[in-house]
């Protein structure tokens, strides 16, 4: 994976959830992933080539559901995407977001 520093500080808010660390997007994995100062990591996006979604360049997808409710809105909010679509996938139809990512670097 070739990751591209976005945000050297991000804060997040979503729900009950506060994300802050740096952000990372990988174009070609169509990734994005928040590293935090303890070392740890947590990735933001999800793969839905299994449910027949193919991101196109510059896209990701984003779940919206579970403890990720909100998340795509916080992206939003936080500037570093804006939200194309939203899906509904799986078995239980849950929420995802089709993302546009806005910028790195």
């Amino acid at each position: 994976m070739t990751w591209k520093l976005m945000r050297e500080a991000l804060r997040l808010r979503f729900g009950e959830t506060e994300l802050q660390g740096s952000l990372h997007y990988d174009p070609a994995q169509h990734a994005l992933e928040m590293l935090f100062p303890d070392s740890d990591s947590e990735m933001l996006t999800v793969d839905l080539l299994a449910s027949g979604y193919v991101a196109y360049p510059g896209e990701v997808f984003v779940r919206d559901y579970s403890e990720h409710s909100g998340l795509p809105a916080a992206l939003v909010a936080a500037g570093v995407c804006g939200e194309v679509e939203k899906l509904s996938v799986g078995p239980f139809s849950s929420s995802v977001s089709r993302m546009r990512v806005i910028a790195a670097g």
